[in-house]
């Protein structure tokens, strides 16, 4: 049986812990209609969880007695930061989900030259992206900025970290070799593709050009694979 996770942000964990987030009693009672007895997860959305039984659960009130608190073992060894033009909003809100259901560990909603779409909605974002860490077994609630022009983007960009722009005719990621654990970026770009102005200028910024081989894939279907092998290689 499945045994259902919460992250709660800053949680002080204790023996008997009384939930005050109306949205998490609304969704363990009404939604999930989970009872007394049955055991969850609580995760304080910084590393640390700890498994509980429900002692009470009501439209009103949700009561966990808790385990000792330990440190998550589901989390990638690695950071990934995934810089994605801003899509239409279905397929954006589809890459903010898949890509911390996989691991990532930041999202930028970036603006690039072929924008089309430039309009988020940050506090929508926010819940899918707590809903995908809490079904995908995350320790901890990635970060999603405000959207930032490139330009903004590239100077935002760690010079620790391995830095990549995904775009045709670069090196396959599959031959890329990563250091071991060093945190990782990946850039992908809107539908109609990077400008040239904008690989000129991510190359001056020291990033690495790699592509999918000869396949042309949608910006969503990028990002997901690009954030996967970024997270797993």
């Amino acid at each position: 049986m499945k045994v259902h996770r919460f992250i709660i942000e800053g949680v002080e964990f204790s023996a008997e812990l009384h939930v005050a987030d109306r949205g998490i009693i609304h969704q363990a009672f009404a939604v999930l209609k989970l009872r007394e007895g049955e055991s969850v997860i609580l995760c304080d959305g910084r590393g640390m969880e700890a498994l509980g039984v429900i002692a009470e659960v009501s439209k009103d009130a949700l009561v966990v007695r808790l385990e000792a608190p330990h440190a998550s073992e589901s989390e990638p060894g690695v950071a990934v930061t995934l810089y994605a033009a801003v899509v239409k909003r279905d397929n954006f809100e589809l890459i903010v989900q898949k890509a911390v259901e996989v691991g990532a560990t930041r999202i930028v909603p970036i603006i690039t030259r072929r924008t089309i779409k430039t309009g988020i909605q940050m506090a929508r974002l926010e819940i899918i992206m707590k809903e995908a860490a809490e079904q995908s077994g995350r320790g901890i609630l990635p970060e999603i900025v405000q959207p930032m022009n490139f330009g903004e983007a590239l100077l935002d960009i760690s010079p620790e970290a391995d830095n990549f722009i995904c775009n045709a005719g670069g090196e396959h990621f599959g031959n890329v070799v990563f250091e071991t654990a060093k945190p990782r970026s990946i850039f992908i770009g809107p539908e109609g593709g990077w400008d040239d102005q904008e690989v000129v200028e991510a190359s001056f910024a020291g990033l690495r050009t790699v592509s999918f081989g000869c396949l042309v894939m949608r910006a969503e279907t990028a990002a997901i694979i690009a954030t996967h092998w970024a997270v797993n290689s």
